[in-house]
């Protein structure tokens, strides 16, 4: 857990290529995602940080996370997974805490980190949790509902591979209904 890092008083990275001295969330606790030592199944790319993720150093493991971790574990998901499951990891558009939706600042400068962490993770499918992630990975959409549960192709850049998005309303939204 990264709560602010300076140079000569200048902001650098928290994480590899993430341009941190551009985003408004510069000086808030910072966790970079854990990213697999596999190819990822399934990545969850949710908005930022919330309140337990920031003070425990782990993404989605607060109220949102534990209804996207149980779900995927009735699947035959895990994180660490045992014989006979399937890979699955976290990450989201913006890595600092961030108390509601990130502004688009801190989503442009976390876009490079995200797409990183992505091509590192090879997954065969990401979730898009919320607009915030689908803004982050540039999916046009008028709101969540517009395209929620359509697969969309989408690429980390015009010679790479695609991999199907799936939007999905942000775990939040659903936890608190």
């Amino acid at each position: 857990m990264v709560l602010v890092q300076l140079v000569d008083s200048e902001v650098v990275a928290k994480a590899p290529l993430a341009k941190c001295w551009e985003s408004p969330l510069a000086s808030a606790t910072c966790v970079p995602a854990a990213i697999p030592s596999e190819s990822v199944d399934i990545l969850f790319v949710g908005e930022a940080l919330g309140y337990n993720e920031a003070r425990r150093g782990e993404h989605f493991i607060g109220v949102s996370g534990q209804v996207v971790r149980s779900t995927m574990a009735q699947l035959g998901f895990a994180v660490e997974p045992e014989e006979d499951q399937r890979l699955l990891s976290f990450n989201n558009a913006v890595i600092c805490f961030c108390s509601g939706a990130p502004p688009t600042e801190a989503i442009d400068a976390c876009r490079e980190r995200l797409f990183n962490d992505i091509k590192q993770a090879n997954p065969t499918v990401i979730v898009a949790a919320g607009g915030s992630a689908l803004d982050a990975l540039g999916i046009e959409h008028l709101n969540v509902t517009s395209i929620e549960g359509l697969a969309v192709d989408w690429a980390l850049g015009p010679d790479e591979p695609s991999i199907p998005v799936v939007a999905s309303w942000h775990p939040a939204y659903v936890a608190y209904l």
